[in-house]
């Protein structure tokens, strides 16, 4: 997918590694050189793989899922990502939805069921299709959200008519993606309901969003990563629901190519409301 990438891949191993001996991608390495040396770490201890793919250009899923050969493919959304090389968003979705092709007929797609054009890659798999989200369709669903500031956000998961409350330690309501999609690998992969959820309660080793206590008063959110429009807005999104005097530390977003100026607007845009100050850096931010 174009975001949360990472942050579900350190998911779905943290939920298999409840049941299986699990092999997951060190950091974001997810490229033409990162994919191959992960797999280069397999042994015959382990039993599954948990591997993020990134691309940034046409044809390279179709060589990533060749060597990847997955059994199980997660989609987590589809946003502007990489235009310098993918052109636009349509794009985007075409070369991310190689994956699900690729995919065995006894394999497994894991879609989200809240993105539409992530949800209509089911009609390019002849894969068992896995919905998730929050839409009442979705098979593997959160209800009830409640977003506890920086503790994280409960949910009430729901799948096949049995619900458990799950209390996910990460800052931020757009990690409920993840978590349900991990959630959905794990169902897949005969993990036990209790394994999912204690696996979804416990706290990644290097979340995406940390909070730096400064001092009494002042409080860091650290956002630091590659950013696109949509995990710029959620990461504003947690700064919003912040008591105090909120303030916003933007730098450029890379690798937009045409809608580099417009995918900064939208940020700019959507800084109303959810952040008192702006300090800006970059040429493309200022």
């Amino acid at each position: 997918g174009s975001v949360g990438k990472t942050t579900t891949k350190d998911l779905v191993a943290a939920v298999l590694g409840s049941q299986h001996h699990v092999l997951g991608t060190a950091g974001n390495f997810n490229n033409e050189l990162g994919l191959p040396f992960t797999l280069l770490r397999l042994t015959s201890e382990h039993t599954i793989a948990a591997l993020e793919i990134g691309i940034s250009a046409i044809g390279e899923m179709v060589r990533f899922a060749e060597i990847a050969g997955p059994t199980i493919a997660v989609i987590t959304r589809i946003d502007a990502e990489h235009l310098h090389q993918l052109n636009d968003i349509d794009t985007v979705e075409l070369e991310e939805g190689r994956l699900v092709e690729a995919l065995p007929v006894d394999g497994h797609a894991i879609l989200n069921a809240d993105d539409p054009r992530v949800a209509r890659m089911a009609s390019r798999t002849v894969a068992n299709i896995v919905t998730f989200g929050e839409a009442g369709d979705a098979m593997v669903r959160a209800t009830d959200v409640e977003v506890v500031g920086l503790e994280g956000t409960h949910f009430t998961l729901e799948f096949q008519g049995h619900h458990r409350r799950v209390r996910l330690p990460l800052i931020g309501r757009h990690f409920l993606t993840g978590a349900l999609a991990a959630a959905s690998v794990g169902f897949v992969a005969g993990c036990s309901w209790e394994g999912i959820v204690e696996s979804l309660e416990q706290p990644l080793e290097a979340p995406r969003i940390r909070a730096l206590a400064i001092s009494t008063q002042i409080m860091v959110l650290d956002d630091t990563y590659n950013a696109s429009p949509a995990s710029c807005i959620a990461a504003l999104d947690v700064l919003a629901a912040q008591p105090g005097l909120r303030i916003a530390v933007l730098g450029d977003m890379f690798e937009l190519g045409d809608f580099e100026a417009e995918a900064h607007r939208i940020v700019g845009e959507a800084l109303k409301g959810r952040a008192d100050l702006l300090v800006a850096t970059g040429s493309a931010a200022t």
